[in-house]
This record gives C-alpha cells, structure tokens and sequence, in this order.
C-alpha cells in the first residue's frame, strides 16, 4: 500500500479554480473605484460572499482526501473574508466622513 500524498489547493477543482480567480480581479478593480464609493461597497459585498464561497469549497474539497496537506494558499485564502470586511467598514466610514463634510459646507 502506497499513498500517495497530495496538496489541497486549487489545481484540483475548476469552479474553485474559477472562483479564487474571480476574487482576485474583483479585489483588484474595487482598489480603483475609490471615487465612487457606492459602486466600491457593492463589489466589495459581491467579493465577501465569493470569498465564504471559496473557503467552503476548500473546506469541502478537503473532506474528499484521507491524507494529505494544505497548500500555503489554503492558509492565505481563509485571511481574504478578513481582508474584505475590514474594506467595507473602512469603505462605511469614509461614506459618513464624506457626509458630514457635506453638511458643514
């Protein structure tokens, strides 16, 4: 009996693959909407729930080995959804900077 072992990363699954590249382009074209914010919150909203989906499908796809390991992208995907959620409450706080600017002129 040989076992052959395996690293869980995204090479093994399309829609994962698919997925974690989305996120990525998402994260990238949001940094360059900072003139309009409402646009940047909705991408940012689209991107957080990407990223849940994609540290399921890691997690799922885990399940299917008996051994193996996790890739060091394993590790760095699950800090994404941290990422994009300190984005957001900075993106919030700058729309409430923005309008209380607004209403001192």
């Amino acid at each position: 009996n040989i076992k052959e072992f395996k690293e869980i990363n995204a090479q093994y699954n399309l829609l994962l693959l698919l997925i974690t590249n989305t996120v990525a382009v998402i994260s990238i074209v949001t940094i360059f909407l900072y003139s309009n914010r409402n646009k940047q919150l909705i991408f940012s909203s689209i991107n957080l729930l990407l990223a849940l989906l994609t540290c399921y499908l890691y997690y799922w796809q885990s399940q299917k080995f008996l051994d193996g390991a996790y890739s060091i992208t394993v590790v760095l995907i699950l800090s994404v959804p941290i990422f994009i959620v300190m984005a957001i409450i900075g993106i919030i706080r700058d729309k409430k900077l923005i309008k209380s600017l607004d209403r001192l002129r």
